[in-house]
């Protein structure tokens, strides 16, 4: 038998994770608000997220987790050598693939 869904069950998929990633930006904004009335954080420092998403792939190929994540190596390498921040929806994906926080990738230098 093959597995199939119905227009009905994608449809509740796709409202599914549209509520997700809005709850994981809003989990992120949480988080910041937390770390910069903590202290902890002024603004997002690009050049550290890098450094701490560079340690992270220690010897992974930058083909491999940009697939892995859904994005470009291109985008990989631009967050890796700080010249961009992820959006909050990528930053959930770094934080799932490399079974870490968000508030520890992106908020603790």
């Amino acid at each position: 038998m093959v597995n199939s869904i119905t227009q009905r069950e994608f449809s509740q998929e796709k409202r599914l994770q549209n509520v997700l990633t809005k709850l994981g930006a809003a989990i992120i904004i949480m988080v910041y608000t937390k770390c910069k009335q903590e202290g902890r954080v002024e603004t997002l420092n690009a050049e550290e997220i890098g450094k701490k998403l560079r340690s992270l792939r220690g010897e992974k190929a930058q083909g491999i987790v940009a697939n892995a994540l859904g994005i470009s190596r291109s985008a990989l390498s631009m967050y890796e050598s700080g010249q961009r921040i992820p959006r909050d929806e990528i930053k959930i994906r770094f934080a799932r693939y490399y079974e870490k926080s968000v508030e520890y990738i992106f908020f603790d230098y």
